[in-house]
């Protein structure tokens, strides 16, 4: 019973989300071919600062955070830009939720599938 009404309740706060959220507050993560495409055409430095954060999502958030900006500063690519690339490939957007977390969420599988052309 607790269940339906949870899945009920699901439903309802999707379909709101689709109708009535404002544009800026909407997500649909790409699929595999479209995010290969976007990140196909990032450069190399780039793909394998990409590839190499996918790589380690498994880290702990803090450790994450702190790989992450290692990677950045390797491969001399501005945090900045190295967010906006992540977002492109993930959602096509610019900008997303946190991505540390939101990429754990996601998972290793998932974000390599987005993110790494291997």
């Amino acid at each position: 019973e607790d269940e339906k009404l949870a899945r009920k309740r699901l439903e309802l706060a999707g379909f709101w989300a689709k109708t009535y959220a404002p544009q800026n507050m909407r997500i649909s993560i790409n699929g595999k071919e479209e995010a290969r495409e976007i990140v196909g055409k990032m450069d190399g430095k780039m793909r394998e600062a990409l590839a190499e954060f996918a790589k380690n999502i498994d880290l702990d958030e803090e450790e994450l955070h702190a790989k992450l900006k290692d990677i950045c500063k390797e491969k001399e690519i501005k945090l900045r830009e190295f967010f906006e690339s992540a977002y492109m490939g993930i959602l096509s957007k610019k900008r997303g939720p946190r991505l540390v977390p939101f990429a754990k969420t996601l998972g290793r599988k998932r974000m390599e599938d987005l993110l790494s052309l291997n």
